[in-house]
């Protein structure tokens, strides 16, 4: 991991711009550029780590898999593709330094020089990819030794040469004073350098693409991607320092290959130069067609279905390689490092941006659900102040239901009072026959469509419950902290599906979402024996376990876990989009543009796809319930909880045949006889 994100991180921007950004941002603002990239880049990185925490298996897929996961495949489809792309402009770019390095050290003083060598370099690369050289791959721990040696080989010319005629003059305190200070050339700002600058961060989630590789990705991602991240960032300060002491300002504002003229032996630089280009456009060649196949596998967007088939024994994405590799041949064309590099850093900035709300999301998401839980043990109690649309809405315990339901007639033989939470049901028609009851038990065995009571095995057959105005749906209903408080009733009496705690009995309740009306219903098991109780048959599960029924929980500890913050991560998420709109609003609404038109279009072909385990907290609900309390700051003087112990629901009886005592002697069921109509 670590030597994957080294690779992507310490790019062609270091080697080629660090000296424009020294020139024109100073030595002191360009620190503070490289520490806002940091920053920026290791809010994600922690967010990420949070999320992988909560995770018990990470599949492959990378960024998709985790945002897809947590937010839903919705989010998670629309950000991927997102992702790809800069993925696919950050090859051009790379390919568009290659080039620019190699026709200025040639003397090809022509930008379409540059570009034709930077369209070879990336179309072998795509060859590479399409052969499957994956020995390639393999040489990363060679590759980084060049990286090494190029690093060293800079830092050693400083102190070993001059070169007046091109600006090197050596150490000097006159060449600090003078470029401690910014001073931007026409048409540039702080934020358009540090867009430029930024895309040396843009592989950082390097790592999690490699999450279906790693045998233990929990612990390796981590650190390798934290360890690449600070030594990265060393090294970014060490170039900007160096180069603003030892270089003029117009050399360092004009000369974009200033920095191989202070290393020692120039050729090595370049080679550290064009090592970096190239791998960095291997990775990125090699991780966005494996996203892009997971997602069009996966079917959640039918226009790129095709883009998920593979070829060969391992699946290998070829189409999906060949349409990233025509995006990048396409950008190479139109334009050249500095304005590619604020194309590449858009999406890796929404990508951050959804990294970091995923994770404050997942955090809230589980604290609302120990929250419910200790409701229902009563520990707790639900004091959420209800908004005017939901001040109906509350959630019902098993216990008040039953009781609700038992303490009326509802044609089932439990008379009005008889029984409230009590263990015996003695019935309203009394039966000497033996045989009697053992139809009775026979026909209650096949034909029970009831609601199980754990009290002394009571079932209330053979009627229709109807639940008005519980304002609770399996889908649309939500409390006032902006979460939904969907209620899947089980055989404890839990109010969010979960399955928490031991349960002796295997019944499952599902709430059937019909308009505006409930019904709660349990379908039992036709195979067991005639004999055994009724409180002690197991129905079968009546509606699939969904996301509902998911419990959130932190699965491993490491280290690292400290360090993540949700109030960061929310922080991180808008710093994020706040930073597109000042580095180039116009890309900025066009991404955020691309990403609703995604969004919209899965939304309209595929609205079932899966959504994530955190889909019960809303954002916007839980805004504005902080809304609604800042509101009422004053405190209450005397404030008295009082408990309605009333039925919070209508009942209306359906039943097909009215109470008669006519026949009070026969069991419950429907009757038959044959006639035979003798002829006179």
């Amino acid at each position: 991991v670590f030597t994957s994100c080294m690779l992507n991180i310490f790019g062609v921007v270091i080697f080629l711009r660090t000296g424009w950004t020294v020139g024109n941002a100073g030595i002191a603002l360009s620190l503070f550029i490289v520490l806002l990239t940091l920053l920026i880049s290791l809010i994600p990185v922690l967010s990420a780590i949070g999320i992988i925490d909560h995770i018990d298996h990470i599949e492959s897929g990378g960024i998709y898999f985790v945002l897809t996961h947590i937010l839903g495949a919705r989010i998670g489809a629309t950000v991927g593709i997102l992702y790809c792309f800069g993925q696919a402009a950050s090859i051009s770019l790379f390919s568009s330094g290659f080039g620019e390095s190699l026709a200025e050290t040639t003397s090809w003083d022509n930008h379409w020089a540059a570009r034709t060598i930077a369209l070879i370099a990336a179309l072998t690369i795509l060859g590479i990819i399409l052969a499957g050289v994956k020995w390639v791959v393999k040489l990363q721990l060679l590759l980084l030794a060049v990286l090494v040696i190029s690093v060293l080989d800079f830092v050693v010319g400083t102190f070993a040469h001059t070169d007046l005629a091109n600006g090197l003059t050596g150490y000097k305190e006159e060449n600090m004073v003078k470029n401690i200070n910014p001073k931007f050339s026409e048409g540039q700002s702080f934020f358009t350098v540090f867009g430029v600058f930024f895309s040396t961060a843009t592989g950082i989630m390097a790592g999690i693409n490699m999450s279906g590789d790693l045998k233990n990705p929990g612990e390796n991602i981590p650190t390798g991607t934290l360890a690449a991240l600070g030594v990265s960032g060393l090294l970014y300060m060490l170039f900007a320092l160096l180069l603003g002491a030892v270089c003029t300002r117009e050399a360092l504002l004009s000369d974009y290959m200033i920095a191989s003229k202070v290393a020692l032996v120039g050729v090595l630089f370049l080679f550290g130069l064009y090592i970096s280009s190239l791998s960095s456009c291997l990775g990125a060649q090699y991780a966005a067609p494996r996203i892009i196949q997971c997602i069009g596998r996966d079917s959640v967007i039918p226009l790129i279905k095709a883009l998920g088939k593979g070829r060969g024994a391992n699946q290998e994405p070829y189409a999906a390689s060949i349409f990233v590799g025509l995006i990048a041949i396409i950008l190479i064309l139109i334009g050249n490092v500095n304005s590619l590099a604020p194309v590449v850093t858009m999406p890796f900035l929404m990508t951050y941006a959804a990294v970091n709300y995923a994770y404050f999301k997942l955090v809230m998401c589980m604290d609302l659900q120990k929250r419910r839980k200790l409701i229902e043990e009563g520990v707790l109690v639900d004091d959420t102040p209800k908004s005017p649309k939901n001040e109906e809405t509350r959630l019902v315990s098993k216990a008040e239901m039953m009781d609700g339901l038992l303490a009326k007639d509802y044609g089932t033989g439990i008379e009005n009072g008889q029984i409230v939470g009590g263990n015996t049901v003695p019935d309203v028609t009394e039966k000497s026959d033996v045989g009697e009851k053992e139809n009775l038990d026979k026909d209650t065995k096949e034909d029970n469509v009831g609601v199980p009571v754990d009290n002394g095995g009571v079932t209330v057959d053979s009627i229709g419950v109807t639940v008005d105005n519980v304002g609770i749906s399996m889908d649309n209903s939500e409390d006032d902290a902006g979460n939904n408080t969907s209620m899947i009733v089980d055989n404890r009496g839990n109010e969010d599906g979960g399955n928490q705690g031991d349960t002796n009995t295997d019944v499952d309740y599902c709430e059937l979402d019909v308009g505006e009306e409930t019904e709660l219903y349990s379908k039992e098991n036709e195979k067991e024996e005639s004999k055994k109780k009724i409180d002690n048959l197991k129905p079968k599960p009546c509606y699939p376990k969904s996301h509902f029924t998911v419990e959130i929980e932190q699965k491993r500890w490491t280290v690292y876990s400290q360090l993540v913050n949700r109030w960061i991560s929310l922080a991180g998420a808008f710093a994020s989009v706040f930073m597109m709109f000042l580095i180039h609003w116009g890309y900025a609404l066009a991404n955020i543009s691309a990403g609703l038109l995604i969004y919209i279009y899965i939304g309209q072909t595929n609205p079932g796809v899966m959504k994530g385990i955190a889909y019960d907290f809303n954002f916007a609900r839980w805004v504005q319930s902080l809304w609604e309390k800042l509101r009422r700051r004053s405190p209450n003087q005397h404030r008295v909880v009082k408990m309605d112990t009333s039925i919070p629901y209508e009942i209306t009886l359906f039943q097909v045949t009215e109470e008669n005592p006519d026949f009070s002697n026969r069991e419950r069921r429907h009757h038959s006889s044959v006639v035979k109509i003798i002829s006179p």
